[in-house]
């Protein structure tokens, strides 16, 4: 099995062979190291991690076989070669399995409430995901951009949507301008630290609602005359 993401999540298989249920010992491969697992230990599955092989051993040639994976919460599996007849050449007996992460989505909003003269402005965002910055894509009104060091740009009006592994946690900070006064408001299941200007949370088959309004501040302007 194979994953993107949850490098220490377990995956459960279990193996048909002409119409029975494997149980016994099967042998491990990891990296370079091999170890023996026995299926009682496991509740009667084949239990592997990211990176992990099974191997069966004594089976006959010509008989037929079935692998199958147990669903795991939060990820897709697509499995190739999973079934068939056992051949004597022991590189077509390989059925793998490649995991991702169920994909959950935010909306990060930016409303801009002020003159015409700034409604252009850029405002900048920091995207974390598990604690990293974000290096991926978001998207507004369908084009893709490339975060860089967690850095996201969004203009008044626009919504920048990210996408992330169910389970995955986010952090999203606007970057403070003293001539804009912000508020944060977001979807339940969000965190929002208006001091900070914060949001957090995590990935959910929902998608997750944050919007940062910038109202401009206004200062009057004073002039005087005197004469001597």
């Amino acid at each position: 099995g194979g994953v993107s993401a949850g490098t220490q999540q377990d995956f459960r298989f279990s193996a048909t062979i002409d119409g029975n249920t494997f149980s016994g010992e099967y042998t491990v491969t990891i990296g370079s190291t091999t170890e023996v697992r026995n299926t009682a230990s496991y509740d009667g599955y084949i239990m592997l991690k990211h990176g992990e092989k099974a191997v069966i051993n004594g089976l006959v040639d010509g008989a037929l076989y079935s692998v199958r994976e147990e669903p795991s919460e939060g990820f897709t599996s697509v499995g190739s070669n999973t079934f068939g007849i056992l051949s004597s050449d022991e590189t077509k007996n390989v059925a793998s399995f490649v995991n991702e992460k169920e994909k959950g989505y935010i909306r990060i909003s930016k409303v801009y409430e002020g003159n015409t003269l700034h409604r252009n402005d850029d405002f900048t965002f920091t995207v974390k995901i598990n604690g990293e910055p974000y290096n991926g894509y978001y998207y507004i009104d369908g084009v893709s951009y490339k975060a860089v060091d967690g850095g996201v740009v969004i203009k008044g009006g626009q919504t920048a949507v990210i996408q992330g592994g169910i389970g995955q946690t986010f952090e999203v900070v606007e970057s403070p301008d003293i001539i804009y006064q912000t508020e944060v408001t977001a979807s339940s299941g969000i965190t929002v630290k208006k001091e900070s200007l914060k949001a957090t949370g995590q990935f959910t088959k929902n998608s997750g609602e944050i919007t940062f309004t910038n109202t401009m501040q206004t200062s009057g302007l004073y002039v005087s005359k005197a004469l001597d």
